[in-house]
């Protein structure tokens, strides 16, 4: 059901797409985007709207050209999608329901892309379920309607512009979200994070909210990944810790019970070299070119359907260890709303999971492969 992708759908080049080898893959809420080494992307599944494409077909069931995020650094969406190039200011478009976009809540769509004032250079974009925020000059800047549910902005109301996070300073580097709270790294490797927190997911061994950012207690770490409500830090060494839990009776920090502290993730099974989370799945790189995933298995994410996801899993993708011979600055793995999406070391792209997110007539076709059939679990 998988196979590769590259070329037969576009992503290898052809007409009216780029000529570079795959580099890298973008998260796109319900669907993912590949970019080329000559900068090109492209992408499938979720809203043309939220790829930059201002016309089109409204749900992508094969890869398709995405000029808007040519040369992009990093991409975040909920529902709208804000993207970083180099150190220069956060652009976003796509839906505006939340006012993540522009701030102006009598605005629906906003295509083509917006800048969003805030000091440069900007290191890192972050998306929650209600907030969109950026990292610049080391400070945190959050806008969106946020305020009103999860009191990620203080001292602002509605869809005012980027508001300062005080309480982070000026020493952040990365900032990460999920439904109803957020995170930001620092140059140390603290991690601080504040809003919901009903399962545990800001790491601050209880479950009540928390308006104002305040310390997880674990190691130092240099890269944070957040799902829907739990959270990962890798650290130099490659260990991971996870915090949060996750629905339906999984475990999304590979433990049972799910920590509201975190916790070293067991059965990883080798130090690791990159990071990703979303939705209710976490995956990791390890340094032996294998890579591991837990979480969620109602959409064999894992391994066949209807077994549950009882800790980490080796996925087993065709011919050699999965991993590009140099890690590069773009994710290898990225992971949607109930899919995950991987770049073999072959140069092509794999995607398991849940494929068709919303019902007939109007299936996103989340996976890619041109199929609108429910689910692939290989």
């Amino acid at each position: 059901n998988l196979g590769g992708l590259s070329g037969r759908h576009g992503l290898g080049g052809g007409a009216g797409g780029g000529t570079g080898c795959i580099v890298g893959l973008l998260p796109n809420y319900q669907g993912a985007c590949a970019q080329r080494s000559d900068g090109t992307a492209a992408c499938w599944g979720y809203g043309y709207v939220n790829v930059g494409l201002c016309a089109g077909e409204p749900l992508m069931t094969a890869p398709t050209e995405a000029p808007a995020l040519t040369g992009v650094d990093e991409l975040v969406s909920y529902s709208a999608t804000c993207t970083r190039t180099g150190a220069g200011l956060p652009s976003c478009f796509g839906f505006n329901e939340s006012c993540g976009a522009v701030q102006d809540e009598s605005v629906d769509e906003v295509c083509p892309a917006q800048s969003v004032a805030v000091p440069e250079p900007v290191v890192s974009v972050g998306a929650a379920v209600s907030a969109m925020c950026a990292v610049g000059a080391g400070e945190v800047f959050c806008w969106g309607d946020g305020l009103t549910n999860f009191g990620f902005k203080f001292g602002a109301t509605g869809c005012d512009g980027p508001t300062r996070i005080d309480a982070l300073s000026d020493d952040n580097a990365e900032i990460d979200g999920g439904y109803g709270f957020l995170c930001a790294r620092k140059t140390n490797g603290e991690v601080w994070c504040w809003g919901e927190n009903d399962l545990g997911q800001l790491g601050q061994g209880h479950q009540n909210v928390v308006n104002v950012p305040a310390q997880v207690q674990m190691p130092a770490v240099e890269e944070i990944a957040i799902g829907y409500k739990f959270g990962i830090g890798r650290t130099a060494a490659g260990d991971v810790y996870c915090w949060g839990a996750g629905d339906y009776e999984q475990s999304q920090c590979g433990v049972s019970p799910n920590p509201v502290t975190p916790g070293l993730v067991a059965g990883i099974a080798g130090a690791v070299d990159e990071i990703a989370a979303w939705g209710e799945n976490a995956c990791v790189v390890r340094l032996d070119r294998q890579l591991v995933c837990w979480g969620s298995n109602r959409f064999a994410q894992l391994k066949l359907p209807d077994s549950l996801g009882e800790g980490p899993e080796e996925i087993q993708l065709q011919g050699a260890p999965f991993r590009v011979p140099a890690k590069g600055a773009l994710p290898r793995v990225t992971i949607t709303a109930e899919a995950i999406c991987a770049l073999h070391e072959d140069g092509q792209v794999y995607c398991w999971g849940l494929n068709q997110f919303n019902a007939l007539p109007n299936p996103n076709g989340c996976l890619g492969t041109g199929s609108l059939e429910d689910l692939v679990s290989a």
